[in-house]
């Protein structure tokens, strides 16, 4: 999703962190409109103040009586606080105040029965609570999600940013087990990634195996979901055993729509228009010639193939024999890279997994057969 830069924050190089530089004057970030309006939200952001005043770490939603915000107190201490139709439904305040100078992450979740503030990984605050992010979107209002301010430009953060992620989900303690997220990724392929494909068969194979691969395990939930989909919508559609019958007898309905009528006259052949009867002696012709120079060229490439056969010059014989040897020894490594793949843990766990699957649905096919043939007799 896209967003906005105001005020030019300068890049700062911490070690391995990259992130941005705010003067706490007028340098903030804005994200897409759409980024925070979800059921359930995780904001994870690492940040580094340079003072203890009070300042906003994030601030998203409509207008200023529906927000959400994580603004750090004076004395540095975190607070997160939700507002809905202007009345303050939660308060929530970290244990410890951000360290000045000092790198911590901090992270907020909310999935409509409780709200938990995490300082490096460590819970700070919790509370029951039924909102929910969706809440300070509501419809017809203008939905803006700031960084490092307040959505009426004051109380600007000063210092750094290292990142700011959004997940859809909350995970808790489990969090820890995520893979780390793709902070930056480029929209297109790289010209390099594009030329190994076109230039590089065993990478092309490669990138194949692990893109099927990663299809197969997405697909895993979905393929499931569509068998409870199918179940549900065969036990509906059998609640009333006339429903196969009904079926049966409607087929027959529209098999035998005008047997019994009388046989209509056949109809009249219309003569074609003149200049529409000259497009399609034209179009004849066009396609006689197209087939003429097929054959010719079919011809042409047969005979070129017995040419080929009788040239005796060495060179050209050892090129040839270097070719074949060269795509015989690709080929083996094709197949083995493939081979590898297969035995991969993560690719024999999907297989497994897939199979199962298969199984279960070839399984719940039968069941189904046998309902259906219960029920028509």
């Amino acid at each position: 999703m896209n967003g906005y830069v105001y005020g030019a924050p300068k890049l700062v190089v911490d070690g391995e962190r990259r992130g941005f530089s705010f003067d706490g004057k007028q340098q903030y970030l804005e994200l897409n409109a759409r980024a925070a309006d979800l059921d359930q939200i995780t904001v994870d952001v690492a940040v580094r103040p340079t003072g203890r005043r009070q300042q906003t770490l994030w601030d998203f939603g409509s207008d200023t009586d529906n927000c959400m915000t994580l603004k750090a107190k004076a004395g540095g201490k975190p607070v997160f606080k939700a507002t809905v139709a202007g009345k303050e439904v939660v308060s929530l305040p970290m244990s410890a105040p951000l360290a000045k100078g000092v790198w911590t992450r901090l992270r907020v979740e909310i999935d409509g029965k409780q709200i938990a503030l995490w300082a490096n990984d460590k819970l700070s605050a919790r509370k029951a609570s039924a909102f929910r992010p969706a809440d300070v979107f509501p419809s017809g209002l203008q939905k803006r999600n700031f960084v490092a301010a307040s959505r009426e430009e004051k109380e600007h953060f000063a210092g750094a940013i290292d990142y700011l992620v959004i997940y859809h989900h909350v995970h808790g303690q489990a969090f820890a087990e995520l893979p780390p997220p793709v902070i930056d990724v480029s929209c297109r392929p790289t010209e390099r990634f594009a030329r190994e494909l076109l230039t590089d068969r065993a990478a092309r194979k490669r990138y194949e195996i692990e893109n099927k691969r990663a299809v197969d395990e997405a697909m895993v939930y979905y393929s499931k979901l569509a068998e409870d989909i199918y179940i549900r919508l065969h036990e509906l559609r059998n609640r009333d055993p006339n429903w196969q019958k009904a079926i049966a007898k409607a087929k027959e309905d529209l098999a035998n729509i005008g047997k019994s009528a009388k046989q209509a006259e056949p109809e009249k052949e219309i003569p074609l228009p003149p200049k529409l009867a000259e497009l399609k002696r034209q179009k004849e012709a066009l396609q006689q010639k197209i087939a003429g120079y097929a054959e010719k060229e079919k011809l042409w490439r047969k005979g070129e193939a017995e040419w080929l056969k009788t040239i005796k010059d060495p060179k050209y014989l050892k090129c040839k024999t270097e070719q074949d040897a060269g795509q015989e020894k690709l080929a083996q490594l094709s197949k083995a890279i493939e081979a590898s793949f297969k035995t991969m843990p993560e690719a024999v766990a999907t297989s497994k997994k897939i199979a199962e699957l298969t199984a279960e649905r070839a399984k719940l096919d039968e069941m189904v057969k046998q309902v259906n043939e219960a029920v028509a007799e």
